[in-house]
């Protein structure tokens, strides 16, 4: 049997997710835009992605509703596509000095 608060986190699910283990930089947009200054690029390490979003583990915690620039590898190495994304959740990793954030798609 599934427990339940499993079982109700798939089935909010609108999309099908598809791992995808591969490092990527972003930056918090919401501080560029209101400062008019350059942020600095962050790492972070994709879990997976889907048609709607995307999971991402970061070693700093980002704020629910906060936007995010981030930049989508793409087939050819060395290349990725720079894309808006606003943080649905955040959920830091018991023992460890991650968190997990999910991500929806602005653009």
């Amino acid at each position: 049997m599934i427990p339940v608060n499993i079982a109700n986190r798939i089935d909010r699910r609108r999309s099908h997710r598809v791992p995808l283990l591969h490092r990527v930089t972003y930056e918090v947009s919401v501080n560029r835009i209101r400062d008019g200054a350059s942020t600095t690029l962050l790492e972070g390490q994709i879990q997976n992605v889907s048609e709607g979003g995307l999971c991402m583990v970061t070693e700093k915690a980002l704020s629910h509703t906060q936007l995010v620039e981030i930049g989508l590898p793409l087939p050819v190495p060395q290349l990725a596509t720079r894309t808006i994304v606003e943080v649905c959740w955040v959920r830091r990793e018991s023992g460890q000095d991650s968190y997990t954030t999910g991500l929806r798609f602005l653009l």
